[in-house]
């Protein structure tokens, strides 16, 4: 599979990631190391800086679910006419290296939760584009979900929108909205309130729910994974 292209957008970092990019010999690379305001900030530039039909966005330490990955979403891209919007399962990976199958949600419940990684979802650019979606920086945990969220809110029609049938990535746990759970479910709540126009109380219950959903999952993390998770291997 050779017709993608890979955009790193580098904030200014030491770690040696500037030196590693500038030996690599690849023709579909275009990177730019530059101080930015996080990493929603350099998701911006990303997108701005595309060239092509679809936009995926990975994170350090994710990665594709196999090297066939991007052969299979193009089929389906064209099975479907170029939808909107393509999303599929996810491999959660721990830091012991253990792989866990999170099986996508319908995307029908996003304004209740995240249906799946956000690394498993892909977002037709000229659209994206046609209605100024970007990644509002207010949001410091869960601009994602804010993204997600204003793109779904914007396509009229379900029948552009795809659900994939396997894990198009493997995504490592321990990220900062993991970290900050409690900060960013105060995030949430104005997501749903600004972007998804639920009621003050709607949004309430649902930051509740997922309060209890994170406390839960801190005190009795192998029950709620064997409810969450499916065996992977």
């Amino acid at each position: 599979m050779t017709d993608f292209e890979w955009i790193v957008v580098d904030g200014a970092s030491t770690d040696g990631t500037n030196e590693w990019l500038q030996q690599l010999d690849e023709k579909r690379l275009q990177w730019c190391s530059e101080p930015d305001r996080g990493m929603f900030d350099a998701m911006n530039k990303g997108i701005l800086k595309a060239q092509g039909d679809y936009l995926i966005f990975m994170n350090a330490g994710d990665e594709f679910n196999g090297n066939d990955v991007l052969e299979r979403i193009t089929h389906a891209i064209n099975l479907n006419q170029k939808p909107y919007f393509i999303y599929g399962d996810a491999v959660d990976v721990t830091s012991g290296k253990k792989s866990m199958l999170k099986l996508a949600k319908s995307h029908t419940v996003c304004y209740k939760t995240m249906f799946t990684s956000h690394q498993a979802m892909l977002f037709n650019r000229d659209f994206g584009l046609k209605y100024n979606i970007s990644y509002p920086l207010g949001f410091k945990y869960t601009a994602d979900y804010a993204y997600i969220s204003k793109y779904l809110k914007n396509i009229e029609n379900n029948n552009r929108i795809v659900k994939l049938d396997f894990p198009v990535c493997r995504f490592l746990l321990g990220g900062t909205n993991e970290v900050h759970r409690y900060k960013a479910l105060k995030e949430d709540y104005k997501i749903r309130t600004q972007i998804m126009e639920l009621s003050k109380s709607e949004a309430y219950m649902l930051y509740f729910l997922h309060f209890v959903h994170t406390l839960l999952k801190r005190t009795l993390p192998d029950i709620t994974k064997s409810l969450r998770y499916k065996s992977y291997r």
